[in-house]
């Protein structure tokens, strides 16, 4: 069972997307090894400490680390996700996976939310637990070997976005507004211990931003003050000693990077995003830069500002850095968007990041996803980190191609009124099939164009000869290929993953299921999948949906059971998985727009299935 997408989610992965292949490239065997250096920490204790026999004594005691989805040491990088954990080997660069939850089928999880922790030749991270055992989403505080042994769940905790913190013997575990210390024992296991009296008293105003989270014990220890935020959502400077009280930054200011000496932090005005710079030591905030789109914030080091930002236009992604002394900016690399990953699942997303003088990032090469290295000093060159993790397996299949079209108003030819992108699939010729699925998804490609372009234009060009310009009469539809869900040589599924936007609020998303013989060409329907009758059919779905809807009903339409059984025939919405076959509503059939697609997959062994698939 998968966990419900929330659209917001899903479009965010499109600014990560990858490629720019005229830059050199080499593997982390031509490069010297780096070895992360670590920070020294304040001495301040911040917990009293337990018994003899469970303090873990070949821990350094001065040594402070905060969790991170990338570790390192002197002859391994470690990529900790939720679902899985790797080793990359920096003299050849070949990839190990340690540990792989039941739920993953790849190492899908590499991505934002992953959070490690490298302590001698353990790492302690964050496990998710999958909902089909939890009426609630949950994670568990883990440890692994780094030769991939010892994994073991070590305590539960009641949410699932997670970090880590290390200091002073102390391993901190901190989300949302809650924080916990644990002290390691010498079997490796961890027993929880009383909060200082500082943090019990302020660990409920701790700040979240971006799914990144300053920790209390991390501010104390960089800065020498606790940073959390007041009633008015003022982030405030705490004195540890005192107690008094110094707000560093208002309401509407939002953190987004951080080192010892600066935070900063971003503020919408209008149409722009502005950048501020507050020195921790002066308290003194000033404008970096400003510009008129979105930009993602990567990171920041002594002299820069690093950032990223989403070059439609062109069709590219850009990074660049603003210099923290002049104030310039500068760019260091684009990357081209790649067909057929502008829209992949939001469990492969990977946010690039600034650690131990490297930028991370995510890349695409023959549909697959790499995580990528550029050194800050030399950023001209790049490294590929380990083998792809994520495959949409597209070049099993075939390639795809892309169509644009933008529609501009007769009115004022300079006013955009449709936006088009579509992606189509094209099944590689060494198929027999090929021609006719090529044809058949040809086909429906013009019907979605002609569609597309039947717009209210006339109501949107009298509006705008009356002088009325607005964000909503921008119009745009997308069309993706959301990578190939299953194949073995003779069959193959995906689903065609759709946003249209004709005003209002949002935009509405839609999927179109697909699964071809390879070898006829035929596409094929439920009916042509299994042998049961519509009756068993509804019976089979309404009781796999009833399961997950009953998991969490407050987040379902009160008839949304009943809604499924309904709705579900041989016409129902599917597509063929690794598991088995999927089937999914859209937005607002059985919930609300905001959950997005409700999906189940359910075994092929309940089914009576007339194909065989291997």
């Amino acid at each position: 069972m998968r966990k419900m997408k929330v659209l917001t989610v899903l479009i965010i992965v499109t600014v990560l997307l990858a490629g720019c292949r005229k830059e050199q490239e080499i593997t982390l065997s031509d490069k010297e090894e780096i070895i992360g250096s670590q920070e020294e920490a304040a001495e301040d204790a911040s917990v009293e400490a337990p018994s003899e026999e469970v303090l873990t004594e070949d821990i350094p005691e001065n040594e402070s680390k905060k969790s991170s989805t990338i570790l390192e040491d002197e002859k391994f990088i470690y990529l900790c996700g939720e679902d899985c954990i790797s080793k990359v080997n920096k003299e050849d660069n070949t990839s190990q996976i340690l540990w792989r939850s039941g739920e993953a089928t790849d190492n899908a999880s590499l991505y934002s939310m992953g959070s490690g922790l490298l302590l001698q030749d353990k790492i302690y991270f964050i496990e998710r637990l999958h909902e089909e055992d939890y009426e609630e989403p949950k994670s568990a505080l883990s440890v692994i070997n780094i030769d991939g042994t010892g994994h073991k769940q070590l305590t539960e905790i009641e949410t699932t976005v997670v970090r880590l913190y290390w200091k002073d013997q102390v391993l901190y575990v901190y989300y949302f507004d809650n924080l916990r210390a644990y002290k390691i024992t010498d079997n490796g296991n961890v027993e929880e211990i009383a909060l200082d009296s500082r943090m019990e008293q302020y660990k409920k105003m701790q700040y979240p931003w971006d799914g990144e989270y300053f920790s209390l014990p991390e501010s104390l220890d960089i800065f020498g003050f606790l940073l959390v935020r007041d009633d008015e959502n003022s982030l405030v400077k705490v004195d540890a000693e005192t107690g008094e009280k110094t707000v560093v930054l208002k309401k509407d200011f939002y953190p987004e990077a951080y080192n010892e000496n600066y935070l900063l932090s971003i503020r919408y005005e209008g149409d722009m995003t502005q950048l501020y710079l507050t020195d921790m030591k002066t308290l003194e905030t000033n404008l970096v830069a400003e510009c008129q789109r979105f930009i993602d914030i990567v990171g920041i080091d002594d002299a820069y500002v690093y950032t990223g930002r989403d070059d439609a236009e062109n069709e590219k992604y850009v990074y660049e850095r603003i210099s923290l002394n002049n104030k310039e900016s500068q760019k260091l690399f684009e990357q081209d968007r790649i067909a057929g990953m502008s829209q992949y699942r939001a469990d492969y997303l990977f946010r690039a990041r600034i650690q131990n003088d490297f930028l991370y990032y995510a890349d695409a090469s023959d549909y697959k996803m790499y995580i990528m290295r550029r050194s800050l000093k030399h950023p001209e060159t790049q490294e590929r980190i380990g083998d792809a993790y994520y495959d949409s397996r597209i070049s099993e299949v075939g390639r795809i191609e892309t169509y644009r079209e933008k529609i501009y108003s007769q009115v004022k030819p300079e006013f955009l009124l449709l936006d088009i992108t579509w992606e189509r699939l094209v099944a590689d010729q060494r198929f027999p099939g090929a021609e006719k699925i090529n044809q058949a998804l040809t086909n429906e490609f013009n019907e979605m164009i002609a569609y597309t372009r039947i717009g209210d234009n006339d109501y949107r060009e009298e509006e705008l000869a009356a002088g009325e310009e607005a964000e909503w009469m921008h119009y745009s539809y997308d069309g993706s290929v959301a990578g190939i869900s299953y194949f073995d040589g003779n069959y193959f599924s995906f689903y065609q993953s759709c946003y249209e936007y004709q005003g209002g609020a949002h935009g509405m998303p839609f999927w179109k299921g697909h699964t071809f013989n390879l070898q006829t060409g035929d596409e094929l329907f439920l009916k042509d999948v299994i042998g049961n009758s519509e009756e068993e059919l509804k019976e089979i779905v309404t009781k796999y949906f009833a399961d997950y809807i009953n998991k969490m009903p407050d987040a379902f339409w009160p008839d949304a059971v009943d809604s499924v059984r309904a709705w579900t025939s041989y016409d129902s919405n599917f597509f063929l998985t690794e598991k088995g076959i999927e089937f999914y509503f859209g937005p607002y059939d059985l919930a609300a727009y905001a959950f997005g697609f409700q999906e189940v997959i359910i075994p092929y062994d309940e089914f009576d299935m007339k194909i065989l698939l291997q």
